[in-house]
Order: C-alpha cells, then sequence, then structure tokens
C-alpha cells in the first residue's frame, strides 16, 4: 500500500498569519487537561456509543509520552471497565501531552465556513507537537440513521505536518471486541481538504476539495455519501449528488478561470478562502465562479453578509450545491475500505 506523505503540496486557500503562533502556544493554551486515567494515561474524550442505558463510552487517550511518539488510543468503557480491546489511530501522537488547540480550518473538522470562521466546533481538537511534527485527533459521536436503539458512530479526524498538512478521518462502531473501524478516508497527494459533514441524524457526507495548481484548471468540489450497512457493519462510500441542504454561496461568476483567479488574488482578505469552480447551467455556455459551501442556508446567509461588509463590490448568492455542480466529476483520495490506513512516511508505526 502506498504511503502518502504529508509534506505533499496544499493550497489552504489564504494565509494564516496566526496559526503558526496559535500552535507554539498549544502548551500554553491547554495546560489544564486533566489526567483523569492516572499518570500513566491520558483521557482526552469520553463520548456515549448509544442511548440504551448501559451503552460503553468511546474514549480516547494517549499514554504517558513525553520523549517519544506514542499512539493516540481509542476504547471501549463501561461504568470504568474497559470492554474488548483498544484500538490505535493510524497516526500517532508526536509526545504527550495533548494539548487543546484553537480553531484553524486545516484541522479538517466541522465544515469550510464554519473552520474559516474560527467558531468553535463540537468537536475538540487535540494537538501534539510543533510545525512539522504536528499531529492532532478530533472525535465527534453520530447517530446512525435508520438504526434503531440509538446506536452511534464515532468520527475520528486527524490532521499531521504543518505547511503541507494532510487529514485523515475515520467512523468508529461499538462491539462487544472494541471499537471497529467502519470506515476511512486518507487525502491523497495534491491540493486537497476534506471535511465530513454530519448533521444530526443525517447520513454523514464526506465533502472533497481540490485547488488546481494549473493556472488555466478549475477548482474542483465533490460530495460522498457514507451510507451504513448493518449487515457488514461498514459505511459503504459512494460518489452522490450533493444533500440538499448543502448551499454554495457565490460571490461572482467569471468568463474564464484566470478572471476568476485574479478577482480572488486581488481581493484576498474577502475571497481568499473560495474555489474557483467551472459550472455548466442548463442551455448555457460553461463560465466559472468563486464559490464557497455552506452546510446550510443560515451559514450561507452569514457567510453573504460577511462578503457584503467585506467589499461593497461583492453581490454574492446562494444556490444549492446540487444545482450549480451537476456535473462534478472528481475522485478525491484513495478509498480504503476497513484495511489499516496510509501513514504518513514520516512517522513511526503505532505502538501496540
Amino acid at each position: 500500500m502506498a504511503h502518502h506523505s504529508m509534506r505533499s503540496d496544499f493550497y489552504c486557500g489564504g494565509a494564516l498569519p496566526w496559526r503558526a503562533l496559535a500552535l507554539s502556544l498549544a502548551a500554553v493554551l491547554g495546560a489544564g487537561a486533566a489526567f483523569a486515567a492516572g499518570p500513566q494515561r491520558q483521557v482526552l474524550e469520553s463520548l456515549p456509543s448509544g442511548t440504551a442505558k448501559g451503552a460503553p463510552a468511546y474514549e480516547l487517550s494517549l499514554p504517558a509520552c513525553t520523549a517519544a511518539p506514542c499512539p493516540f488510543e481509542l476504547r471501549l468503557v463501561r461504568a470504568g471497565v474497559q470492554q474488548g480491546q483498544p484500538v490505535a489511530l493510524s497516526w500517532p501522537a508526536s509526545r504527550g501531552p495533548a494539548q487543546l488547540a484553537q480553531p484553524d480550518p486545516l484541522y479538517g473538522v466541522g465544515d469550510p465556513l464554519s473552520a474559516a470562521a474560527g467558531l468553535q466546533h463540537l468537536e475538540r481538537v487535540w494537538t501534539t507537537g510543533e510545525e512539522e511534527d504536528t499531529v492532532t485527533a478530533a472525535v465527534r459521536s453520530l447517530r446512525l440513521p435508520g438504526v434503531q436503539g440509538g446506536s452511534r458512530a464515532l468520527l475520528v479526524t486527524q490532521m499531521g505536518g504543518f505547511e503541507h498538512p494532510k487529514r485523515r478521518h475515520a467512523l468508529y462502531v461499538a462491539t462487544a471486541q472494541g471499537p471497529h473501524l467502519a470506515w476511512q478516508y486518507d487525502e491523497p497527494q495534491g491540493n486537497y481538504q476534506s471535511w465530513v459533514l454530519a448533521p444530526t441524524g443525517r447520513i454523514p457526507v464526506l465533502l472533497v476539495r481540490y485547488a488546481s495548481p494549473q493556472d488555466d484548471a478549475p477548482d474542483q468540489i465533490e460530495t460522498r455519501s457514507l451510507r451504513w450497512n448493518k449487515g457488514r457493519q461498514a459505511f459503504a462510500e459512494q460518489a452522490s449528488a450533493p444533500p440538499a441542504a448543502v448551499q454554495a454561496v457565490v460571490a461572482a461568476r467569471y468568463a474564464s478561470v484566470a478572471a476568476a483567479r485574479a478577482a480572488r488574488a486581488q481581493q484576498a482578505e474577502c475571497l481568499g478562502a473560495y474555489s474557483v469552480v467551472r459550472t455548466r447551467p442548463a442551455g448555457a455556455a460553461p463560465h466559472h465562479a468563486l464559490v464557497q459551501v455552506a452546510a446550510d442556508m443560515a451559514q450561507a446567509h452569514a457567510e453573504s453578509l460577511r462578503l457584503r461588509a467585506c467589499s461593497a463590490s461583492l453581490q454574492p448568492r446562494t444556490v444549492p450545491l446540487v444545482h450549480l455542480l451537476p456535473d462534478a466529476g472528481l475522485k478525491p483520495g484513495k478509498k480504503t475500505g476497513n484495511k489499516p490506513g496510509n501513514k504518513p512516511d514520516r512517522k513511526p508505526e503505532p505502538a501496540r
């Protein structure tokens, strides 16, 4: 299996001058992290695996490793007792203890707009290491659509690297043997950024954005649905149209890729995170638009207000993403199914 380096090229849609400071001050910001499991293991998160009485909790923790890499560990715990065997996340921590991080779009949690606005996500991000040794982990409990008994999956998102970071998403489900890996996605080499959109009670959606390095080629956006297959105890990843709730904020339209890129560069403070997308409305010639993805209509409205306040020349409008990208054909990343994920080539294998 090919190993993807987290140092590959990555376009982040505009400079983030505060990012390096936020990461370097992580030790100060997260100094209150508790070692709830004693001095040998730092418990980071504990989230329910279901609503049924006696359902175990997913527990994310980190062994004591102040001088060397060690794995983030995922357990099922009921009334303080471990159920089954723990699993190690594919990307190990650089060293402990982990610290709470400030919001940053590059972590890949939440969705593009809430991350860009620096809003607090449902997931807390735990970070280890500095600069190119940075490895993070964040978890979120998701209700499984159509499954009785309130069973929940655990979404795990990791980021590694600094100048050209990569992200990895995985979904686990609770079994008698411990946490079971039910789906995973690793960003491939290239200018990719990804999120898992997970509205409450809805089918999770993998959102992948590719920023083309070619001056005359548009960027691409794709969504993939993650449907739960109870018989296989896995999520099936399928290329699909964007959900109706997902919106596209269209800042402006242009006749060419070059014109759109020039406009973005001229108003980088307002449009730095926007993608240049090729569109083909029914009965019309192809043209291009500067687009940002919004998880819902309320978020799209807030972004439109921000754009108007940022520049009087911008007159954004909102359309369902599915209407804007009817012919999207990006094939994002390597689909790895339930096999162990690709690990950064600069990190050792997780300790077991």
